[in-house]
């Protein structure tokens, strides 16, 4: 938790967490991550999730099928294929 209180954080302004939230807080943000369910942490692939969703090949795919520029089987191939290249 002390080295989560000291973490950088924000976009234009980077702060400490401790600068911006109360312990309390801190400790519950923290506490939170322990309990994670989803997005791969309980199968230690936190951070290839992090990517696949970074990458935007969910939504730009997604998009392209709801616009009718592909279809649901070429939106599936399309998704599996560019998942696949994600590392």
């Amino acid at each position: 938790v002390k080295a989560w209180s000291k973490l950088p954080v924000g976009v234009d302004r980077k702060a400490p967490l401790s600068e911006l939230y109360a312990p309390a807080m801190i400790n519950r943000i923290v506490g939170g991550l322990e309990t994670a369910d989803r997005w791969g942490v309980k199968e230690g692939q936190l951070s290839l999730a992090s990517k696949i969703i970074n990458s935007q090949a969910i939504n730009r795919i997604v998009r392209q099928y709801i616009d009718d520029e592909i279809s649901s089987s070429d939106a599936v191939a399309k998704m599996n294929a560019e998942l696949a290249s994600i590392e």
